[in-house]
């Protein structure tokens, strides 16, 4: 087993790679805080211009997919604040049973940090059979609730 000089990081993980003995994600963070920082302007610019473009300019720049989880504030705060679009939040509602009371209040916390939301939510029978045929279509259960936040985001203009 080998392990990065840099975080310790064995190479079990699928797909590790070890260059001098450091792993891919030390290598990048490595590439420099500066760099990070040019490519930060060259990506506020180009939705600079692309809002610039658009005929048919709404109420919305982007969609940001949530799922309630420790990362869904930071995703929608980044885009909002750090890039400066107008995200529309969606979130696919899982059954009552598998949403979790911190879940639902990280999704309610966005709300109330202003951003407008839409969250569909199948009813129980439905998400069982949409979670069965992601299964067998993809091996992957969450696929069906992957395809409610595309679907529901491409029917909402």
């Amino acid at each position: 087993m080998k392990f990065c000089k840099t975080c310790l990081s064995t190479d079990l993980r699928p797909q590790a790679e070890f260059v001098s003995g450091i792993c891919l994600p030390c290598r990048y963070s490595k590439s420099g805080a500066a760099g990070d920082q040019t490519k930060l302007k060259i990506l506020r610019e180009k939705f600079k211009n692309s809002r610039k473009s658009q005929k048919n300019k709404g109420a919305y720049d982007c969609i940001v997919g949530v799922s309630g989880g420790k990362d869904s504030t930071r995703q929608a705060h980044w885009v909002r604040d750090r890039l400066g679009l107008r995200p529309l939040v969606v979130c696919s509602g899982y059954t009552p049973k598998q949403m979790s009371k911190t879940g639902a209040k990280n999704l309610s916390n966005l709300i109330s940090m202003g951003f407008d939301f839409i969250i569909a939510t199948p009813a129980p029978q439905t998400a069982a059979q949409a979670a069965l045929a992601s299964l067998k279509n993809f091996g992957n259960l969450c696929k069906a609730s992957d395809e409610l936040i595309f679907d529901g985001a491409k029917n909402c203009y």
